[in-house]
């Protein structure tokens, strides 16, 4: 190492040529690197989706899911396999364990579903796909007082002229309805011309036709043979003949239905409210998709410099409004970082000049410039996109990176002062601090690694993380060891000539006095004592850490961090009237007026409120002004909008997202209960739910199970048999009617439209229609409906869950903020034993975030002592001793315990972040410890007596050890101290570094010097007992 220090302190314009070069590589990869919002994160799950008509949820369960879920179970590394079943659709999830090929297990998929022959032939083609996720990158709203049609073909169109733009791939239209033909059949009609559904449908199969008959190959050459006579609009179906009667006339549709070229039979409105006119309108919207290889800015770009020209392309009274730009947060983000690194740089800075030299400061602070860069240089290769996530580890670098520099700097600056001159000065300095300094980074690059080893698929965006601290981490040392000696080769002795030099000489000398005069009489007390101080410490170590594991602080994966958006997500009983619905979206909507009446001339808070309404599902989006012209937080302009909206007593879940990453209606614990028998688990879920809605801190306590709607059960009279009628046929004639049945589906635009015969809507609608129904008997007749089956109600349930071929249920909750900590403690210890004693064949486990919450915090653990263990084992070996790499990890519990410190005063809760922050924090004490100590040794072999040893190191560590405390902590203030909704998502892991650091420095200078005398008194102990028993043995076996 002194070798390669020395060559490049005597060559600097090798070392200029290395530095410039790693900045210059470094600022041109930025260019080529990916820019996005989020981490594309593909889980090892693929999507199994199967839609059938008609169908009910245990038909779907019995006849897809079951058969689906056999085939599928021989899989190879399949972890888990759930699915779900609604009125005419079903899904099934097959998740993988971590670590395997995702397009291997697509593959496996595909081919164990194409095998499957035996569903009924109803069912539309599965579609199979990965779960990656996409997420909504720009979300333009289209909006006015136009016909639904004109709209969503515009929307259509818009779609697909803003899909060709460059840097934009994937644009979905959200908000319409799909188009479809619906020939509405007349009872009256069919009876007087004697015709049946059958016949109708069969006579538009084969009317409507777009077929290829072959061709003919002749002497002229090929023609191709083809039938075309596609219906497409009312007239083209309305002149269909059924049948010609016996005198020549014709029946067509017409005469026995009304043609109606419209929207599928849903229940949806979607419509704007303009904020300052109070209208709402109609309106759709098209959102551009994120992709792999993007850049979130120029995409960003592209859409908002294509919005002016697409307005005035677009038909009268439809307007165009930019309702989310997910770039803002990523350039927000950008800025934030940038802001805090400048800030912080400069920060740095000043400690330096204030305490060193301005030269020392000068080429230090470039230092960490150099860092920075350097780790940009490998990102595209390791496939790391600048994100809102890997733009927060170069925040974690400002806080790491500094030390290497400060304490090589500071050394050297430390020869100078002792009399050492130019290159000498500068390779000895570096070279002393050279062993402390190089494994103080290993150690702390291993405690990074442990995140490159989670096997969660929740967490992959923490890789990322990790390799940019190491990548910068390793550039710190190439400028710490082969840069900033040759940089600091040349210093002159430093002389106050003028009023700033003389300031600066005063805090430099006054930092070393402080050390002498100060706090060498503190050291030498607690040495003194040094039994109660390490008491002191290590009691403060028990009751944080009790404070931690009792739930005092609350612990979430993620951080809870405040959007610029607002959802209001409503759910009514399924089976409720449309007309309940809307009203609630006008409870919804009135509540809105309020609220922007609330603030008007207080405050900008609401900006445009869109709602949508479909079935029973009422959701709302309120956009909020930007935080920097609003003042009153998400939270707030949630609560007070909440309190307008009043109750809602038939709702099954209301909530009121205010988080960025959050679906507003995930709840804040959900629980998958699991069990083969259909009656145990409704015991087992009401069991589970009446102990949920005990706690106060819980609200809103709800189950997949709970939403039922009256169900009508036809069963036949025995008359029903005679006329050679089956249930079967009663059924199907049933859905034929009210259901209907797709004859064709046509190609337009794009897009295809189902064409449905069926009974007109309002009949379809109307439970006394049932009254005037008639069944076709295989002879021809005509039978009333209610003649032959018998009609009753009873409740049927609207979903079906399964996991693992067990039947499944949901149970979902609200917490207050600060209770859900305290709620899951007292479950796990004092409810789910004698939950799962009274249940043994119901099986529970987490669902939604918490599934992964749990297993990553104990996985994080088991890791993070993996890597102590290993940092123990590397520093035995450097150090040649147990006891001393024991010494120097005495700081991480410390570290931890800071990290808590911190939370507690921000009031804040831990989360993945916040173990970034701790990771990074006992880096940097580690450093402080390896330097210490490292230097006690060095004293000690010069022959000094070692509590002469332990105070002298003491007192010359003293400034480094301030200064990189002070350098951490003082840059990450501006970021700590940020107001912005950006800075929260950051703020848990830059309070865990900056808390853990400024405690540790205490560690350092008072713990870690008591436990080297402590060291020393137990083995002169053990020296002692050792002596004494040989003495006794001696004495025992010497001969009279």
């Amino acid at each position: 190492m002194y070798k390669m220090i020395s060559w490049w302190a005597r060559n600097p314009k090798a070392a200029n040529l290395l530095m410039v070069s790693i900045i210059i590589v470094g600022i041109a990869t930025f260019a080529r690197v990916e820019q996005e919002v989020f981490p594309k994160i593909s889980p090892p799950v693929v999507s199994i989706h199967y839609t059938w008509p008609g169908a009910s949820p245990r038909e779907i369960e019995d006849q897809i899911l079951v058969r689906v879920e056999e085939s599928l179970r021989d899989i190879e590394g399949v972890d888990k396999i759930s699915g779900f079943a609604r009125e005419n659709f079903g899904g099934i999830y097959v998740q993988a364990f971590t670590g395997n090929n995702l397009d291997y297990l697509l593959q496996e998929v595909k081919r164990e579903v194409d095998a499957i022959v035996s569903l009924p032939n109803d069912v539309e083609p599965p579609v199979v796909s990965d779960a990656s996720f996409d997420f909504p990158l720009v979300m333009v709203a289209i909006y006015g007082d136009v016909p639904e049609k004109l709209l969503t073909r515009t929307a259509q169109s818009l779609r697909d002229e803003a899909s060709l733009l460059e840097h934009v791939d994937v644009v979905n239209v959200l908000g319409n309805r799909k188009e479809e033909i619906s020939i509405e059949l007349s009872e009256t009609a069919m009876r007087r011309y004697g015709l049946t559904f059958d016949q109708v449908a069969i006579a538009i199969r084969k009317s409507s036709i777009n077929f290829s008959s072959g061709n003919i190959k002749g002497e002229n050459g090929t023609l191709q043979l083809s039938t075309r006579n596609l219906g497409d609009n009312l007239e083209d179906f309305n002149e269909i003949i059924i049948r010609q009667t016996a005198d020549g006339g014709k029946i067509r549709i017409s005469d026995v239905a009304t043609v109606i070229d419209g929207f599928e039979d849903k229940d949806r409105k979607d419509y704007y409210i303009d904020v300052e006119t109070g209208i709402s309108v109609p309106v759709h919207g098209i959102m551009v998709m994120s992709t792999d290889n993007m850049n979130v800015v120029k995409t960003s770009k592209a859409i908002r410099d294509w919005i002016p020209g697409a307005q005035s392309r677009l038909p009268e009274g439809i307007n165009l409004l930019l309702w989310t730009d997910m770039s803002d947060l990523y350039k927000g983000r950008m800025s934030l970082i940038l802001k805090a690194a400048y800030g912080g740089l400069i920060l740095v800075f000043f400690i330096l000049v204030a305490f060193l030299r301005p030269q020392v400061a000068i080429w230090c602070s470039v230092g960490i410039g150099t860092a920075f860069t350097g780790a940009l240089i490998f990102m595209p290769a390791f496939d790391i996109s600048l994100n809102v996530i890997s733009l927060f580890a170069f925040l974690l670098v400002i806080g790491i990176i500094v030390d290497d520099a400060v304490i090589v700097g500071e050394n050297i600056h430390l020869e100078y002062e002792r009399g050492r001159r130019g290159t000498d000065a500068a390779i000895t300095g570096a070279y002393l601090v050279a062993k402390p300094v190089f494994f103080a980074v290993i150690t702390t690059m291993i405690a990074f690694l442990p995140w490159l080893f989670l096997t969660g698929w929740q967490v992959q965006f923490v890789r990322n993380i990790s390799l940019i601290v190491l990548f910068a981490l390793s550039f710190s040392l190439i400028e710490a060891f082969f840069i900033l000696p040759a940089h600091l080769s040349n210093l002159k002795p430093y002389k106050a000539k003028n009023r700033f030099s003389k300031l600066q000489k005063k805090l430099a000398d006054g930092i070393v006095n402080f050390g002498k005069k100060r706090y060498m009489p503190v050291l030498i007390s607690a040495l003194e004592r040094r039994y109660m101080a390490a008491a002191c410490f290590f009691a403060l170590f028990i009751i944080v850490n009790t404070l931690a594991s009792s739930g005092f602080i609350s612990r979430t994966l993620l951080p809870n961090v405040e959007d610029d958006e607002m959802r209001i997500s409503i759910a009514l009983p399924s089976g409720s009237p449309f007309s309940r619905t809307e009203q609630v979206a006008e409870q919804v909507k009135q509540a809105g007026y309020e609220t922007i009446e609330f603030y008007k001339g207080k405050d900008n808070a609401i900006k445009g409120i869109i709602v949508i309404l479909e079935e029973n599902t009422l959701t709302a989006f309120i956009n909020l002004h930007d935080p920097a012209i609003r003042e009153a937080s998400t939270k707030d302009v949630a609560a007070v909008y909440r309190k307008n909206i009043g109750q809602i007593p038939d709702a099954e879940s209301f909530s009121i997202g205010t988080q960025i990453g959050r679906d507003s209606s995930e709840p804040d614990m959900s629980f998958n209960i699991t069990t083969s028998s259909s009656d145990q688990l409704l015991v087992a879920v009401e069991d589970f739910m009446g102990k949920l809605r005990s706690y106060d801190a819980i609200y809103d306590v709800s189950s997949s199970i709970n939403s039922a709607i009256t169900e009508m059960q036809i069963s036949l009279k025995p008359n029903a048999e005679k006329l050679g009628l089956t249930l079967a046929e009663v059924s199907r004639q049933l859905r034929q009617a009210y259901y209907g049945e797709e004859v064709q589906r046509l190609p337009r635009d794009g897009e295809d439209v189902r064409v449905m015969v069926h009974y007109p809507k309002k009949l379809r609608r109307s439970i006394n229609s049932l009254t005037k129904f008639r069944i076709r008997t295989p002879d021809g007749r005509e039978v009333p409906f209610m003649s032959l089956a018998s009609v009753s109600q009873s409740p049927g349930i609207t979903k079906v869950e399964r996991v693992d071929g067990r039947k499944s249920a949901t149970i979902s909750a609200y917490a207050l903020e600060d209770g859900k900590s305290q709620v899951l403690t007292d479950l796990n210890t004092n409810y789910l034993p004698s939950w799962n004693e009274k249940y043994p064949e119901v099986y529970w486990e987490f669902s939604g975030e918490l599934e992964g919450q749990d297993d990553f915090f104990a996985e994080i653990g088991f890791l993070s002592l993996v890597a102590v263990l290993t940092m123990f084992a590397l520093l035995t070996i450097a150090f040649r001793s147990y006891f001393l790499p024991i010494l120097i990890l005495s700081a991480l519990p410390f570290g931890f315990c800071g990290a808590i410190i911190g939370h507690i005063v921000f009031g804040k809760g831990l989360s993945m972040i916040s173990y970034w922050g701790i990771g990074a924090a006992c880096g940097v004490v580690i450093n402080d410890n390896l330097v210490l100590v490292d230097y006690i040794n060095r004293i000690r072999k010069g022959g000094k007596h070692v509590l002469e040893s332990v105070i002298e190191a003491g007192v010359v560590r003293f400034r480094p050890i301030i200064i990189t405390s002070m350098t951490t902590f003082i840059g990450l203030m501006p970021i700590m101290f940020e107001p912005s909704v950006q800075a929260n998502f950051l703020k848990p892991a830059v309070i865990s570094l900056s808390f853990g650091v400024v405690l540790c420095a205490p560690v350092t200078l008072i713990l870690v010097p008591c436990l080297m005398l402590i060291g020393e008194d137990i083995k002169q102990n053990l020296n002692n007992a050792k002596e004494a028993i040989k003495l006794r043995i001696n004495k025992e076996i010497t001969p009279i």
